[in-house]
């Protein structure tokens, strides 16, 4: 899904393999959002998505945690302080199986981790973005189909008056004299 020999990509992989922190080119991002300023609750639920994303190693490569580190803390959040984020590295090349499994693994650690009040995650960027593509796309096929199949259907009742082909003995065979 995206260029390998763009000089872009292969700088990001470059600088993984670099650093030995990843070597595919999926990322996302998980946003963290709040009505009001993010405070140490909205922290807290943060650190635990760090730490559950920690624990899956197959689908997370890498995790730029920069509102996790006090130095780094105030670029990873908004000016108004009512949103951060966090990086990932996924496992598993940008649209491929492995890679989707893990944009699913990220929604179901943000799904499973209870949120204060007022503050919502969100997954973005990518590789998230390939995988509701992909998922829309499966989904849509289902519908064509559908409606492909309903359209043959119809035309054959139209012209042959009958979905499937059964011969009627009473009703005379037109290429017989053939």
């Amino acid at each position: 899904m995206a260029p390998e020999d763009a000089p872009s990509m292969a700088a990001m992989k470059l600088m993984g393999a670099n650093f030995k922190e990843f070597d595919s080119n999926s990322t996302i991002m998980v946003v963290i959002e709040g009505q009001q300023p993010l405070g140490p609750d909205a922290h807290d639920y943060y650190n635990e998505i760090i730490r559950k994303l920690q624990q899956d190693p197959e689908h997370i490569q890498h995790i730029q945690d920069f509102w996790g580190d006090t130095l780094t803390a105030a670029g990873a959040q908004s000016a108004d302080g009512k949103a951060s984020y966090v990086m990932l590295n996924l496992a598993g090349e940008q649209g491929q199986t492995l890679a989707n499994e893990g944009v699913q693994a990220v929604r179901k650690v943000i799904e499973d981790t209870k949120a204060p009040p007022g503050v919502q995650a969100y997954v973005a960027g990518p590789a998230a973005l390939t995988d509701d593509l992909h998922v829309i796309g499966n989904a849509s096929l289902a519908q064509i189909t559908l409606i492909t199949l309903i359209a043959i259907a119809g035309m054959l009742l139209v012209v042959y008056r009958s979905i499937s082909d059964h011969a009627d003995p009473a009703v005379p065979d037109r290429l017989s004299g053939c």
